[in-house]
C-alpha cells in the first residue's frame, strides 16, 4: 500500500485520522516520500531506487536488484522452507530428524544462492558508498545477507542425514551409517558456528542478541541431538519427555 493511500484511507477512520496527521507531520521532515501511481501503487524497483537514493548509496540500480532479490528469496523461502528462521526447538524435533527431515536440498541450494547473488550485489554498492548513513545501513545489511547465505549452507549441509535416517530408528543404523551422519552434522554444526560468529559481529541492539541466543538454543542443539543418537544408535531419553507446547506448523 502506497503512503499517500494510506493517508486517504486512514482520514476516513476517525480512530485513525491522528496517525495519519502524525505520519504528515513525520514526511515533513525531508525523508524520501515516493511518488505512487494514480492506483496508489508505487512500483518496486522505484521505491528501492529511491530508498537508495535517500541514504545515499551509490549505484541505486544495483542496489534495487538486490533487494529485488532478497524479496524473491524471502517469499520462496516462507513457502518452500517453511519455519527456516524460526527457533523453537519444540517445533523443530525432540526426536527423529525433526524439521531436518523436511527441508529439500533443491530448494534450499535455490534460495541460498539468490542470498548469494544479492549479497555480491550489495557489497558492490558497498564498495562506492561513501554516505556515512549509507554505510552504516549496508555494513549491517550485508552482514544479515551474508549470515543467512551460510546458515541456508548449513542446513543444505543437513538434508545429507535425510537418505540415512529418514524412516528410521538409532537402532538400526549401521556403525558405516553411524559414522556418515557424524561427519555431515560435524559439518554443518561449524557452518552454524560461522552464522553465530557473522550474527555476532553487528549486534546494535538486544532484539539480535535475542536472535542469536534462541538461534543457539534450537538449530544447532537438535542437531547435536540428532548427531548423538544416530551417530551412536541410542535414543536419548530425555528427547522424548512430553511438554507443554503449541505443534509444529509443518508436523
Amino acid at each position: 500500500m502506497s503512503i499517500k493511500l494510506a493517508l486517504h484511507i486512514n482520514d476516513q477512520h476517525p480512530t485513525l485520522r491522528f496517525a495519519a496527521e502524525e505520519l504528515r507531520r513525520f514526511l515533513g521532515s525531508g525523508v524520501f516520500v515516493p511518488e505512487a501511481d494514480a492506483n496508489g501503487v508505487l512500483p518496486q524497483r522505484d521505491f528501492y531506487t529511491g530508498y537508495a537514493q535517500s541514504l545515499g548509496i551509490d549505484r541505486a540500480g544495483v542496489y534495487a536488484s538486490a533487494m529485488t532479490l532478497l524479496d524473491d528469496a524471502d517469499s520462496q523461502a516462507r513457502y518452500e522452507l517453511p519455519n527456516v528462521g524460526f527457533s523453537f526447538v519444540g517445533c523443530w524435533g525432540q526426536e527423529g530428524l525433526g524439521y531436518y527431515g523436511v527441508f529439500q536440498h533443491e530448494k534450499v541450494t535455490d534460495v541460498q544462492a539468490k542470498y548469494t547473488q544479492a549479497l555480491d550485489l550489495l557489497r558492490i554498492c558497498a564498495q562506492t558508498t561513501t554516505n556515512p548513513d549509507g554505510q552504516v545501513y549496508l555494513t549491517f545489511l550485508i552482514n544479515r545477507v551474508f549470515a543467512t547465505a551460510t546458515y541456508l549452507q548449513a542446513i543444505d549441509a543437513a538434508t545429507g542425514l535425510q537418505p540415512i535416517c529418514n524412516g528410521r530408528t538409532p537402532d538400526q543404523l549401521k556403525p558405516s551409517e553411524q559414522i556418515a551422519v557424524r561427519a555431515i552434522c560435524n559439518q554443518a554444526l561449524a557452518l552454524m558456528e560461522r552464522y553465530m560468529e557473522i550474527h555476532a559481529e553487528a549486534l546494535p541492539d538486544r532484539g539480535c542478541e535475542g536472535t542469536l541466543i534462541s538461534f543457539y538454543y534450537t538449530p544447532p542443539a537438535v542437531l547435536k541431538r540428532i548427531r548423538a543418537e544416530y551417530g551412536s544408535g541410542q535414543v536419548i531419553s530425555s528427547a522424548a519427555v512430553p511438554f507443554d507446547a503449541p505443534p509444529s506448523p509443518i508436523a
